[in-house]
This record gives C-alpha cells, sequence and structure tokens, in this order.
C-alpha cells in the first residue's frame, strides 16, 4: 500500500469517526479531503502507466475499477454525513420551538 493509498483510507476513517462523534464540520473536511486525495491518487497513477503495453493497460483497468469503488464507498459515506447534518438541523430547530412554548 502506497502512502497516497495510506492518506485517503486516513481522512475517510477519520471522517467517519467525526461523524460518529457528531463533529459533522470536521466530518465533512475529511470525507471531502480524502475525496482530493483518492483524485490526486488517480492523476498520479495514471501517469506512471505507460500505454502500449497489454500489461499495463491491463493494470490500469484494475486500477480504475479499484478507484472507482472506493469513490463509491465515500460518496456514500458524504451522502450520509449530508443527511445526518440535515436531520441534527431539522431536531435543533425542532427543540428551540418545543422551548419556546
Amino acid at each position: 500500500m502506497d502512502s497516497g493509498k495510506q492518506r485517503v483510507k486516513a481522512h475517510f476513517r477519520r471522517g467517519r469517526v467525526r461523524i460518529l462523534m457528531g463533529q459533522y464540520d470536521s466530518a465533512k473536511l475529511d470525507v471531502n479531503r480524502s475525496l482530493e486525495l483518492l483524485a490526486d491518487d488517480i492523476h498520479k497513477k495514471r501517469g506512471v502507466l505507460v500505454d502500449g503495453d497489454n500489461y499495463c493497460e491491463l493494470k490500469e483497468m484494475e486500477f480504475e475499477k479499484e478507484q472507482e469503488k472506493e469513490n463509491a464507498v465515500i460518496m456514500r459515506e458524504k451522502q450520509k454525513l449530508t443527511r445526518l447534518v440535515n436531520q441534527a438541523e431539522k431536531n435543533k430547530r425542532m427543540q428551540k420551538k418545543a422551548m419556546e412554548k
């Protein structure tokens, strides 16, 4: 595992922990950063692979499939975070309204 992939996973995992702790703003930053790092990782990896070689073409296809899966996982977590933030804001409004009565 290269250091780029480790950084992506580290930010993603920290974001998930922050979601569980209710630190949604920090979690959003971490999840977004993991997406940025993943995109950078894809760009760097494509620069390393050499076109024209069957082995490299196969490796590039495998790499792209793996990156698509990782991207899908991060995007699902980002959607989950958005739902949680919206629910938290709704709960806060309801609580405020209940306290005014």
